[in-house]
C-alpha cells in the first residue's frame, strides 16, 4: 500500500466545504484509500469535518472525525473495547469518521466508522461491530459498505472473562457499575419483605 500524501497536499483542500461531488471529497477518497494505517489518525485529524458521499449506504455521507467528534467523545476506552472485546483476535482500531442520522439501533442514530490495522472497515452499532469492507479503498472508491455486512461481531463473543477480575475490568471499561454482593443481598431481603407484606394484604 502506498504511503499517503500529506493532507495539505490535497488540491484545494477545504474541510468546511460540503458536497459529495466536490474536488476535495474526490481527492480525499484517493488519499484515504492509499494511506498506511499508522498514518490514518493524523490524516483524520487534518481532514476533520470533510464530508464524503458514499455509494453504500446510498444517500449518506461519511463525516471525517476522530472519536472526539462522535457520540462517544471523551470515552477513550472505547477504542480498546472495540479492538479487544469484539473480534476473534485483538486488533488496533482507528476511528475514521461517523455517518449521522442513520435509522438504526446505534446510539444517537450515529454509525461509527472504524478501520483496523489491515485497513478493513467496520460500522459500530449498539454493541455489534459490522465488517462492511475489506479495505478503505473498497469502502470509498468501490461499492461501499456491504449490505448485509460481510460479518458481524457481538460484544464479548470471543472473549468471555476467565476470572472475576477480568469480568470486573470489562464492566469497568464499559462503564457498567458493579453492585456488591452485600448490596444485592440487602435489596433482595427488602424485596422479600415487600412481597410478604403484599401477600398479607391480599389475604385480608
Amino acid at each position: 500500500m502506498a504511503t499517503c500524501i500529506a493532507p495539505h497536499e490535497i488540491p484545494g483542500f477545504d474541510p468546511n466545504k460540503d458536497g459529495e461531488y466536490s474536488q476535495e471529497a474526490a481527492d480525499a477518497k484517493k488519499v484515504f484509500s492509499s494511506c498506511h494505517f499508522k498514518d490514518l489518525p493524523k490524516l483524520v485529524n487534518k481532514c476533520r469535518g470533510l464530508r464524503i458521499g458514499l455509494k453504500s449506504p446510498n444517500g449518506y455521507k461519511l463525516r471525517i472525525t476522530g472519536l472526539e467528534g462522535t457520540v462517544y467523545w471523551g470515552r477513550e476506552e472505547m477504542l480498546e473495547t472495540w479492538g479487544k472485546l469484539y473480534l476473534p483476535k485483538p486488533e488496533e482500531m482507528v476511528v475514521m469518521g461517523a455517518i449521522d442520522a442513520v435509522p438504526s439501533l446505534a446510539e444517537g442514530m450515529q454509525l461509527i466508522v472504524l478501520v483496523d490495522s489491515l485497513c478493513r472497515v467496520y460500522f459500530y452499532e449498539s454493541e455489534v461491530l459490522h465488517l462492511v469492507a475489506e479495505s478503505v479503498g473498497a469502502f470509498l472508491l468501490g461499492t461501499g459498505a456491504a449490505s448485509p455486512p460481510i460479518r458481524s461481531f457481538k460484544y464479548g463473543e470471543y472473549c468471555a472473562p476467565k476470572t472475576e477480575e477480568e469480568y470486573l475490568q470489562i464492566m469497568k471499561n464499559a462503564g457498567i457499575p458493579f453492585i456488591k454482593k452485600a448490596t444485592k443481598d440487602f435489596v433482595q431481603s427488602k424485596e422479600k419483605g415487600i412481597n410478604d407484606s403484599l401477600d398479607l394484604l391480599a389475604s385480608l
